[in-house]
């Protein structure tokens, strides 16, 4: 089954007693806290001398194998239309002069040391406003199964073969523990796609 798990920085937000490892900065430099209450509380702007950037790492606790789907969610705008975000390779949006909500969408994207790493890049000396940031990730919450057969030795010396279909490996465990002692005979299975309900 697909399940979503949403990261952000409210965490970080004054008076939060919320543990949160998510890392924002600019220009290489991590946000006050005002800069962390601004870009929830009402909006972030920034304007520096060189080309700013601001860099947001979430960490994830996702296994990079379940993961479907990466979404980054934000708002933002810049003075001239200049404001680009940009979440690996193939997902990248520009900004206009107008705050207008953005998604980042990439499948599978590259995750190093369980990091999720946006870039929002604009030029010198133009106020560039950003708001509300979050990373939605979609993601398979089922654990792994299996399909295979056994065979183990009946109390007649015949052999009985069990198929396996689409089993969890714990279960599979289970059941072979659960026969006499030393009469498997035989046992082969491999991990299987699951069945994907959509609710």
């Amino acid at each position: 089954m697909l399940e979503q798990k949403t990261y952000d920085f409210k965490g970080k937000i004054a008076g939060s007693i919320t543990e949160n490892p998510h890392v924002a900065l600019l220009n290489g430099v991590e946000f006050t806290q005002a800069q962390y209450d601004n870009i929830y509380g009402t909006e972030l702007k920034y304007n520096t001398s060189v080309p700013p950037q601001v860099k947001v790492t979430f960490k994830v606790d996702i296994p990079i194998g379940q993961i479907q789907i990466v979404q980054f969610y934000f708002t933002a705008k810049a003075t001239d239309g200049y404001f680009i975000g940009t979440c690996g390779e193939d997902a990248k949006y520009q900004s206009s002069t107008e705050y207008k909500q953005r998604v980042l969408q990439a499948d599978k994207l590259e995750i190093k040391n369980n990091e999720i790493i946006v870039t929002f890049d604009s030029r010198a000396n133009i106020d560039t406003f950003l708001y509300g940031v979050k990373l939605v990730i979609t993601y398979d919450g089922l654990v792994d199964v299996y399909s295979g057969n056994y065979f183990y030795d009946l109390d007649d010396n015949t052999q009985k073969r069990v198929d396996i279909k689409k089993e969890s490996f714990t279960k599979i465990m289970t059941d072979l523990q659960a026969l006499p002692l030393n009469s498997v005979d035989y046992v082969t299975f491999t991990k299987v796609p699951r069945d994907i309900v959509n609710e």
